[in-house]
């Protein structure tokens, strides 16, 4: 009897717990609500997050003699290639890598195998005859460039001979590789040349040289030459069917003129600094089948003519990089805001026969404020107080203090 009483009491004590709990709950949920009375239930949202597919390129890798060893594509932009192929080789060469350095990349490119050559040539009899002898004795490298040595002896008994060479290329480019040796009646001597900068056109050594050979009299110039003939070397014992020539750089801003059966024309960049001198960097490419001369005539600027001098021969299927630079000595005295225009008449011609029609004239222009020929304002003549003006038509001439100039 005892048992079921204190049963009893515990089940009324539970009773009262849970309902003292049920009343709370329902404070709360009747406070919160009277708090926060246009609140509704939320879920969360998931949170998505995108990411944008990068930029795909294609990615090339070639021999130095042109040749395709591996194409890759679909190479993500910003990540560097792998090039899987098996390594490079070359006759009398180790590879070294690529040119460009293999980098991240942010467009499609073409990566060239570079390498290590060795110069084979030794005392290579270059011309002997009854007059004279030419050897190119050794070629190397060297911090300031490559270097030719030569060798030459005057076998002739009663004249003193000049030794000369033009027109000289490195794997189908000019370059700039100048000499000039006299050597008395019956004997020898010795001079080096060194050609600079083969790596700005991407020649990485000398496997290709072709030059003019000139000997003559130097006591007698109006006499014909002995030798003069174009002679071809291959130092690194590469055959002509191996020869690499390096493709033309090209930049994003470049003009080209032309690119015909002709040979080809371009400015790579140009340059206005603050004082007002003009360079103009340029390739020529010879397509023809003689030597040209490639020069300019009525020079302009601003519709102003100056005279700035360039002139240069490029070889027959060879090619040439130069600078031009307009004065800026000239530039001042014109006194030009800035320059708008600059034109030109272009023109080549057979370097030997200077009768035969130009095989280029054309007049060309440049705009560097992306100006055009319809848009550009020309300024106005200057002006002094002292000027006399005799007459004033098509072709203006001006007085001034006794002195007559034609502009």
């Amino acid at each position: 009897m005892k048992n079921i009483s204190k049963l009893f009491v515990f089940f009324i004590a539970l009773i009262s717990v849970i309902g003292f709990v049920s009343c709370d709950l329902a404070i709360v949920n009747s406070n919160t609500e009277e708090l926060f009375p246009n609140k509704q239930p939320t879920t969360q949202a998931p949170i998505i997050t995108t990411t944008e597919a990068p930029e795909l390129f294609t990615v090339i890798w070639k021999d130095a003699n042109g040749t395709v060893l591996e194409t890759d594509t679909d190479v993500a932009d910003g990540t560097i290639p792998i090039y899987d192929g098996e390594t490079p080789t070359r006759a009398g060469g180790t590879f070294t890598g690529w040119t460009p350095e293999v980098s991240e990349i942010t467009g499609n490119i073409t990566y060239t195998a570079e390498y290590a050559m060795s110069y084979i040539i030794n005392d290579e009899l270059i011309l002997e005859d009854e007059n004279c002898v030419f050897t190119i004795t050794q070629i190397e490298d060297g911090l300031l460039g490559t270097k030719i040595y030569l060798s030459f002896e005057n076998k002739t008994t009663d004249k003193d001979l000049m030794f000369t060479w033009d027109n000289v290329s490195v794997n189908g480019y000019m370059v700039s590789a100048y000499f000039a040796e006299e050597v008395t009646a019956g004997n020898k001597a010795n001079d080096t040349v060194t050609i600079y900068d083969l790596e700005e056109i991407n020649i990485s050594s000398i496997d290709y040289l072709e030059f003019n050979l000139r000997v003559y009299d130097s006591n007698n110039w109006s006499a014909d030459n002995l030798v003069d003939s174009v002679f071809k070397v291959y130092p690194t014992g590469i055959s002509p069917l191996e020869i690499a020539i390096p493709e033309r750089k090209t930049t994003e801003d470049e003009i080209v003129f032309f690119d015909n059966e002709v040979g080809a024309f371009v400015i790579l960049a140009y340059e206005v600094s603050a004082s007002g001198e003009i360079k103009l960097e340029y390739y020529i490419e010879n397509r023809h089948d003689v030597n040209l001369m490639f020069t300019w005539r009525d020079v302009s600027v601003n519709s102003y003519l100056i005279d700035p001098y360039f002139a240069t021969v490029v070889a027959k299927d060879k090619r040439e990089y130069g600078e031009i630079t307009l004065s800026e000595s000239r530039m001042e005295e014109l006194n030009f805001e800035s320059i708008e225009e600059i034109e030109f008449n272009f023109v080549a011609y057979d370097e030997d026969d200077w009768s035969a029609d130009n095989v280029i004239e054309q007049i060309y222009a440049i705009y560097p404020t992306g100006m055009t020929k319809e848009t550009v304002v020309y300024p106005d003549r200057l002006s002094t107080t002292t000027e006399d003006i005799i007459y004033e038509n098509d072709q203006f001439f001006r007085f001034e203090k006794g002195q007559g100039e034609c502009v």
